[in-house]
């Protein structure tokens, strides 16, 4: 299919040089969503995995790490960071087109990335990714669209600053940027609408949680 990317089996990039690490109202979710794939086994994906910081700790895990990056400069900076990681791949391909083999996958994250997709359509497949018992865990970001919307974030912006001005937020130069179309709670009907009993939750820094684990197989 033209313009389609086949992943290739998860395997050892080129070795080039590795970066470093930083703190932003992202990576500030990053410990908790590996102490969330603790819980999983199996192989790991991180969509929208841009310069590979959430894959390379997830990669601590000792458990093969798929980075899906549809930038092909930011995937780049996501190898050299990776590069002594044997258990980790990236592939530069946009979610839609790369081809993944349905239920191989036993955690799923995407941090800052669900709203760069369709919602449903993103949080089907991802459901259909998963092997049975596996988990789904996303950080998003929703546009204010309701008086609740706006008093969270102004409740939260106080506490925002501050640590970011203790931790010396960064963000990386080219990290690719969008605005929000759905609000929080739009996006909390979809998700429990296309993944039964997801927690959806309002989350510090302008953020929410979606978490979601997929029905074990039905013995026969």
């Amino acid at each position: 299919m033209p313009g389609v990317v086949r992943v290739p089996n998860i395997g050892h990039p080129e070795h080039v040089s590795v970066e470093s690490t930083y703190w932003n109202h992202n990576t500030a979710f990053h410990s908790e969503i590996v102490r969330r794939c603790s819980s999983t086994a199996g192989p790991i994906l991180d969509v929208g995995c841009g310069d590979g910081l959430l894959v390379e700790r997830l990669s601590q895990s000792g458990r093969q790490v798929l980075g899906l990056e549809p930038d092909a400069s930011t995937a780049e900076h996501a190898r050299r960071r990776c590069s002594a990681l044997t258990n980790v791949t990236i592939v530069s391909a946009t979610w839609e087109r790369a081809l993944l083999d349905a239920g191989s996958f036993g955690f799923i994250s995407m941090v800052a990335t669900l709203h760069h997709l369709d919602i449903s359509q993103a949080l089907r497949r991802a459901a259909d990714l998963l092997a049975p018992g596996g988990v789904l865990y996303v950080i998003g970001i929703a546009r204010l669209t309701s008086r609740t919307d706006y008093a969270h974030a102004l409740v939260s912006m106080p506490r925002a600053r501050v640590v970011g001005v203790l931790r010396r937020e960064k963000w990386p130069v080219d990290m690719n940027t969008k605005g929000p179309e759905m609000g929080y709670s739009q996006v909390r009907r979809e998700a429990v609408a296309v993944l039964p009993g997801a927690r959806v939750r309002r989350r510090p820094y302008y953020r929410f949680s979606v978490d979601w684990r997929k029905p074990a197989a039905a013995r026969a």
